[in-house]
């Protein structure tokens, strides 16, 4: 009985713990807030501070930018 007992536990030991290394998947909020973030740095190292220049150059900032969306 206290085999089985033991069995139990240190099987309940290794299959909690297993579960527990895999890293978390981000949620859409952090996904968001990352393909922002590099939206600001891709414009800060590649345009002018101009109106004109952000809307000219947005699809090229999204398209470097949209694998933090996936």
């Amino acid at each position: 009985m206290k085999r089985a007992l033991l069995f139990f536990a240190l099987l309940a030991l290794l299959t909690g713990c297993g579960s527990k290394s895999e890293t978390p998947e981000q949620t859409a909020q952090e996904k968001r807030n990352n393909f922002d973030a590099c939206l600001i740095q891709w414009f800060v190292a590649n345009t002018t501070n101009t109106q004109s220049s952000t809307e000219y150059y947005r699809p090229n900032a999204e398209a470097a930018c949209v694998q933090f969306l996936k």
